[in-house]
C-alpha cells in the first residue's frame, strides 16, 4: 500500500510505517512561520500548548524558557506532551484535543483565582479559550506563530492520505478537487471535522499520537 502524508514524519513512525509494509512520501502542505520573539511577555502560574509548534518556537527563546522552570503546563496530543517532558518541564496534564482539556481546566479550575497563559498558534481553534473566558477564568493568548498554506498538485495515485491538521485539509484541498479513490486517515476529530467538508471516505485515530495513527491505517487495509 501506497501513503502520502501530509507532513514530514519521524522517522520512529517512518520505520513502523514500513515495518508494516507501507510505502510512504511525504510531501508539507503548510509551512509554520514563526512571529518575531518577545521576552517580555506576560507569563502566569499556569501555561497552555496544543502544539508542539508552539513548543518548539517559546523554548527557542531562553528568557522564556527559564520563565517556565517553576510553572504548571497543559497540553494536547502526544508529541506535544513528550516534548514539553523532554525539557524537563513541569507538566500536569495532557489531552488528546482542546475540549477534553477545557474540561479538565473547567473541573479543576471554575471559580478559582488562577490564570493562564496560552501559547499558541494565529489559526487555531477558539474553543479552548472561548470556554475558558466564559466561565470566568482568566486567559492570556499570545500568538507565537502562523500557519501558511502550500498547496500541492498530487499526480501520482495513492491508497492513503494521511492528515494532522485542518489546515492541511484545506491546503491539500486547494491543489486538489478530491481524494480521487483514496481513502483518508486523521489524526484527530478537529482535523477530521475539517475533512468532513470534502470527503466521507476517512479514519480517525483514537488519540493524538502515531502508535494510534498506525492502528487506524492498519484497520482499515489488513
Amino acid at each position: 500500500m501506497k501513503l502520502l502524508s501530509t507532513k514530514i514524519v519521524s522517522k520512529k513512525f517512518k520505520d513502523l510505517l514500513i515495518k508494516n509494509n507501507y510505502q510512504i512520501e511525504e510531501k508539507s502542505f503548510i509551512k509554520i512561520l514563526p512571529f518575531k520573539s518577545k521576552s517580555n511577555i506576560s507569563i502566569l502560574e499556569n501555561i497552555i500548548f496544543t502544539s508542539k509548534n508552539a513548543v518548539k518556537i517559546i523554548l527557542r527563546n531562553s528568557i522564556i524558557k527559564n520563565n517556565l522552570a517553576n510553572k504548571n503546563i497543559y497540553c494536547v496530543g502526544k508529541s506535544t506532551a513528550e516534548l514539553v517532558k523532554k525539557n524537563n518541564l513541569n507538566l500536569i496534564k495532557s489531552e488528546d484535543n482542546s475540549k477534553n482539556l477545557s474540561k479538565f481546566i473547567l473541573a479543576n479550575f471554575k471559580n478559582s483565582k488562577n490564570s493562564f497563559t496560552y501559547f499558541s498558534g494565529k489559526k487555531r481553534i477558539r474553543e479552548l479559550e472561548n470556554n475558558l473566558k466564559k466561565n470566568n477564568i482568566n486567559i492570556i493568548v499570545h500568538e507565537v506563530y502562523d500557519t501558511l498554506l502550500t498547496p500541492k498538485k498530487i499526480n501520482d495515485l495513492y491508497d492513503g492520505v494521511i492528515f494532522y491538521s485542518p489546515s492541511a485539509v484545506k491546503s491539500f484541498f486547494k491543489g486538489n478537487n478530491s481524494l480521487n479513490n483514496t481513502h483518508g486517515f486523521c489524526i484527530g476529530n478537529t482535523t477530521a471535522k475539517e475533512l468532513y467538508n470534502y470527503s466521507n471516505r476517512f479514519s480517525v485515530a483514537k488519540s493524538n499520537s502515531e502508535e494510534n495513527m498506525l492502528e487506524s491505517i492498519n484497520k482499515y487495509f489488513k
